[in-house]
């Protein structure tokens, strides 16, 4: 998953058990930088972000699209 987020969040994620790979980040947009970072999302991390947060309930609810974006878009379009 590709997220914005401020420097000082990293730690709070870690510490939670997710894993971020800061992609970069740009200043000047407010009180501190904006970094960009890719969160993997997968189930050794999800697993590892409920036991350091010490919950047994699903973290997010994947959506999964009955139809594709493309398929919406076409269908918009006829």
């Amino acid at each position: 998953m590709i997220s914005n987020y401020e420097p000082h969040l990293k730690r709070v994620y870690r510490r939670a058990g997710a894993e971020v790979d800061e992609l970069g980040r740009a200043d000047g947009y407010g009180k501190y930088p904006v970094c960009c970072g890719a969160f993997e999302v997968s189930e050794h991390v999800l697993d590892r972000m409920r036991a350091s947060l010490g919950i047994d309930t699903p973290l997010y609810t994947r959506y999964v699209p009955t139809r594709s974006v493309v398929t919406q878009f076409l269908e918009m379009a006829a």
